[in-house]
């Protein structure tokens, strides 16, 4: 029974993980104005490159 519960956490912790860095990274855009302007740091703009919000 104890293993079960190790093989259920374990699967949550690796898939928390990956749903992390899978869903964190990109913010879909179609013009500048879709990218929110907190995202970047102060130098930096938000920009729509390639449906993908990226600071440059």
């Amino acid at each position: 029974m104890a293993h079960i519960f190790n093989y259920v956490y374990a699967l949550l912790v690796f898939l928390s993980l990956f749903l992390m860095v899978t869903n964190g990274i990109h913010i879909g855009c179609d013009k500048d104005r879709d990218c929110p302007k907190q995202m970047c740091h102060l130098n930096q703009t938000p920009k729509c490159l390639k449906n993908i919000c990226k600071c440059v």
